[in-house]
């Protein structure tokens, strides 16, 4: 929900509030002692509301989501993974955002409790739910490219606990 959507504010700058839903059923693990793969595929809905505001639309997020990963190890200190992934964000711009991510990713460990990170990928992002107009001005589709790429390391503490920095 939006905080005091109903302010006053011309509605071209209003959203309606949303319940996002996503459910996955999946599988994750070793094909061999070196090859791994995790396979998601799912269901969202963004459930978007008609809180009333004329000049925005209330479509809803409402299909398929999924996630393909392979992932190969090295050596015991190096792993590499490709993947993709179907996903819906929630936005400003319009109601939700669909994106479409391919990446790929390298870890390597130092000296037994250090896990260097570096990972880059590409995202197509297509804005969905606009209203008719914004701000008096005709609304087109608003697609864009994203690409990134990120460096960190964590540090395993214990098992079970790791802390981490890294910069995207």
């Amino acid at each position: 929900s939006y905080y005091d959507a109903g302010s006053g504010a011309p509605p071209d700058y209003q959203n309606n509030g949303s319940y996002p839903f996503r459910v996955y059923l999946g599988i994750g693990g070793l094909i061999t002692p070196r090859f791994s793969v995790l396979l998601k595929a799912g269901y969202g809905n963004s459930f978007h509301s008609d809180d009333g505001f004329a000049a925005v639309s209330d479509a809803s997020y409402n299909m398929v989501l999924g996630k393909a990963e392979v992932g190969y190890q090295f050596t015991p200190f190096a792993k590499a993974r490709l993947g993709y992934q179907h996903d819906f964000q929630g936005t400003f711009i319009g109601n939700y955002l669909v994106e479409e991510q391919i990446y790929l990713g390298y870890d390597h460990l130092i000296a037994s409790r250090f896990i260097a990170h570096l990972k880059g990928d590409y995202r197509f992002r297509r804005h969905e739910g606009f209203p008719a107009t914004f701000n008096g001005v005709p609304m087109n589709d608003l697609d864009y490219h994203v690409v990134t790429l990120g460096l960190g390391v964590d540090w395993q503490i214990k098992e079970w606990i790791y802390v981490g920095i890294g910069y995207d």
